[in-house]
This record gives C-alpha cells, structure tokens and sequence, in this order.
C-alpha cells in the first residue's frame, strides 16, 4: 500500500495493481473498490467527504464525487509516473510527475496543463502556502551525482526557480 487518506470519518487507501479500499467508519472495518484499473496507485487526497484524486503510474488519475462510489479515469495526456497530489481546492490542483513534469488543472481535472520544470528530476511533494507561493522537491539523476532539489514558485506556478544548493540541505 502507498497512500492513505481520513476526512472525519471517512478514510481511503490506495496501492499496487489499481488497490483502493475504503471505509466509513474510521477504518474500523474496510471494502475493497474495483475500478478495472492495474496501474499501481501512489496518491490519495480529498477535498471533503465527496471529492477526490487518486494518481499512480503511467499517468493514471481517478477523480470521484460521490463519496468512494464511483471513480472514473481522466485523461492526463502523459504516460509518466504520477508521484504526489497538492488540492489548493476543488478546482485547483497540481500533480508532482516523473521526468521533471508538473500537471495543474483549473477546472478540477477536466483539462491538465503539462508544465515541465526540467527533464531528470523526479518529484514527490510539493505544498502551497497560498495561491501564489509554493515549493516542489524531489530527486535529480541525471547520469551524475544523486542531489535533492527544490524549486519555488511566486506567482503560481508560472515559473519554477530551483533553489541553489538544495542538495547540500541534507
């Protein structure tokens, strides 16, 4: 398993081969979710009881809104892994990608915009402070050493700056 995910009572999990379960009663007791997808799942976040995102490789998304009913597959237009989730709400999302690539959507997943910061690092988290400042990190190979990065946004994620000497951080 690889994600979890509680909103009051409400909790999903999420891992390989398409696995979500869920339960609605503070985990006490767990129902396995068939979406009829086997792609490995490595994300899980809501926005309340109703809405959420799942993401996972080969540039799987799943979106429900409907309390863990349902979940149906948007189109991501990439066949990357897809590492991590940031809900700034419920239309404002941003996804943390493999092969330096970032996807955002306005408009709650119906549309994604491909940002692509670099082509070797690989991004696993990224938090906004508000709507305009925000950090992305990762790991970058590029055939060399192994450095840890970050890259920050001030104006929304327009533009990524990597900050200098990240890797010397840790």
């Amino acid at each position: 398993l690889s994600g979890i995910c509680f909103i009051n009572n409400y909790a999903w999990v999420i891992g390989e081969n398409g696995k979500i379960l869920f339960s609605e009663d503070g985990g006490i007791n767990w129902v396995q979710k068939s979406e009829g997808n086997t792609n490995w799942l490595m994300d899980v976040r809501f926005i309340n009881n109703s809405i959420g995102f799942v993401v996972g490789r080969n540039g799987t998304i799943l979106k429900r809104t409907d309390s863990g009913i349902n979940w149906f597959r948007q189109l991501s237009n990439v066949s990357l892994n897809l590492n991590a989730l940031c809900l700034m709400d419920e239309n404002k999302i941003w996804i943390c990608c493999d092969n330096g690539t970032l996807l955002n959507t306005v408009d709650g997943g119906t549309n994604w915009q491909i940002v692509r910061i670099d082509s070797f690092t690989s991004f696993k988290s990224m938090a906004f402070l508000d709507a305009y400042i925000g950090w992305v990190v990762g790991s970058k190979d590029n055939s060399g050493p192994f450095e840890s990065v970050i890259f920050k946004t001030t104006n929304g994620g327009d533009d990524w700056n990597e900050l200098p000497n990240a890797y010397n951080l840790f």
